[in-house]
């Protein structure tokens, strides 16, 4: 290991003053070779001094020439879609360390240089101009012992397949951060990476009945819950009066209904006005009433929550509740609606959390440009009338070059699950994401799947009102196993259900970059 300092008192035979800084440094490979470039504060004019190393560790000395050392940087060309990320770790400036060929393209290290505590190592994939993955988390960050020192990021190496960072610490030496593997848990890239999500192959499970005018034409996008080990479904209704209600139906396994109601248990009243106004509100087929619900019960309170899309005054979120016991009792004792969301504005897919976060009931009301959620003591929306600071999603620009740019919403409330909670959500293309929000603090993304979970395939998802459309609305956990529901074409109920552990498995792993635990040498 290279004392510089030691080393550099002694250059060419004279001792010289103690060396107190260290600047100007550089690292540069050639080959196998690294290089070391650096400055003390007894060089002066442009002498720049060199040392070379073949592990990355162990250097040597080489010599002090006059010349101006420019460190080489990374093509723009490869890093211009590499930009800060309002929902993750990385937010903040973005400095890139390095490039490394792999078998599926470039290799990209950065760090975030805004994180309060320091530094947070990211990585990607970029093949052929395009960025097919991205981490979400972190892979290294910074330890506590560079808190409140003046950190300098010198550069990187790649050495007998290990990555060497080099960073300068407080002018006075330097550490090298080892990476130890960089190489990618799997061999398919992230562009064909398909998390396991299987339909039920009795899909659909609800479709329209002819024989009621409510229901007559589409059945699609339902809320659903959990209880007494039967899975309850609130589903949205259109029939020929083109006016959207919403139906019951009762599962015992999830997949094949048992019973279901020839009436609709939920019809939304509209907010009072002039009785010569006649609105209409074109959306999904119907031009009027309450659609897309979401069920929630909060912990183990003695009242099932549903939002909904409600057509009153503008597509809001209406808000409305009932308890358990008439629920499950077939008594349709709906509290008096409200609308949470603003009039004569576009809201949709606002979905409650099933357990207060910090002691506080928690809307999840958008997802672009970032996850915003709003906190409350109770769901009367007494001392707050509207959730006002929601966008449309349709007025946000692409956030990014991947399949979801552009973003819709949520779909299904959240999931709790050992690792955060999970979220499934739309993209405007009509496909379906899923991605882990911190248990703590859900404004924070802990991974997203690289490629849609679901997308328009089959027959029902391809032929009714609305061809190529896959919605969903309810996920439910049970015995070990993620059930989804969703629209289809905007016609019919589907599910879909997944091994659990493997689901959360693929989506936390799958094509990640991983990093062993970083080991940091001391350069002195």
């Amino acid at each position: 290991m290279l004392d510089l300092k030691g080393l550099l008192s002694n250059i060419k035979g004279g001792k010289q003053n103690k060396i107190k800084s260290l600047t100007g440094l550089g690292i540069e490979q050639i080959g196998k070779t690294i290089y070391l470039f650096f400055k003390t504060d007894q060089d002066t004019g442009k002498n720049i001094r060199l040392a070379k190393s073949i592990d990355g560790i162990e250097f040597k000395l080489l010599k002090i020439f006059e010349e101006k050392y420019t460190r080489k940087r990374i093509s723009p060309k490869i890093i211009k879609d590499i930009t800060p990320r309002t929902t993750h770790f990385d937010s903040g400036q973005i400095e890139i360390e390095g490039v490394v060929k792999i078998s599926q393209g470039s290799l990209v290290i950065y760090h975030n240089r805004d994180w309060p505590d320091g530094f947070q190592i990211g990585s990607a994939i970029i093949k052929n101009g395009n960025i097919i993955y991205r981490s979400d988390t972190p892979l290294w960050h910074s330890p506590p012992s560079w808190i409140g020192k003046k950190i300098e990021f010198i550069g990187l190496a790649h050495v007998s397949g290990k990555l060497i960072a080099y960073w300068n610490i407080d002018k006075d030496h330097v550490e090298a951060v080892i990476y130890p593997s960089f190489k990618l848990r799997t061999t398919q890239t992230a562009k064909n990476l398909k998390i396991n999500l299987n339909r039920a192959s009795n899909n659909p499970i609800i479709s329209p009945n002819p024989e009621n005018n409510w229901e007559s034409s589409q059945t699609f996008n339902p809320g659903v819950i959990l209880l007494d080990d039967k899975f309850h479904f609130l589903y949205r209704a259109i029939g020929n009066d083109g006016v959207s209600r919403l139906g019951y139906a009762v599962s015992k396994d999830g997949l094949s209904i048992d019973n279901r109601l020839p009436f609709p248990i939920f019809t939304h009243q509209t907010t009072v006005r002039n009785k010569n106004t006649f609105e209409i509100y074109p959306s999904g087929g119907s031009w009027s009433g309450a659609e897309d619900p979401r069920l929630v019960r909060v912990g183990d309170e003695d009242i099932i929550y549903a939002t909904y899309t409600a057509c009153d005054l503008g597509l809001r979120v209406g808000l409305t509740s009932i308890s358990v016991d008439d629920f499950i009792k077939g008594r349709w004792n709906w509290q008096p609606s409200i609308c949470i969301s603003p009039p004569n504005q576009t809201n949709k897919n606002w979905v409650i959390f099933p357990e207060k976060i910090r002691g506080h009931y928690a809307i999840l009301h958008a997802i672009t440009p970032k996850i915003h959620i709003e906190y409350f003591d109770d769901l009367g929306f007494k001392s707050k009338k509207y959730i006002t600071d929601s966008v449309d999603p349709q007025l946000i620009p692409p956030q990014n070059s991947s399949w979801d740019r552009r973003l819709r919403g949520a779909g299904a409330p959240p999931l709790k699950t050992d690792y955060g909670w999970l979220l499934f959500y739309h993209a405007m293309n009509y496909k379906v994401g899923v991605m882990l929000l911190d248990l703590d603090d859900p404004s924070k993304i802990i991974c997203k799947a690289k490629a849609p979970i679901l997308e328009s395939q089959e027959f029902y998802e391809n032929s009714g009102f609305k061809p190529g459309i896959v919605y969903v609305s309810g996920a439910i956990i049970q015995d070990g196993k993620i059930y989804v529901y969703y629209g289809g074409a905007d016609s019919y109920v589907c599910a879909a259900s997944a091994d659990l552990d493997k689901f959360l498995k693929q989506l936390r792993y799958s094509e990640k970059p991983i990093l062993e635990p970083a080991k940091i040498v001391r350069i002195k």
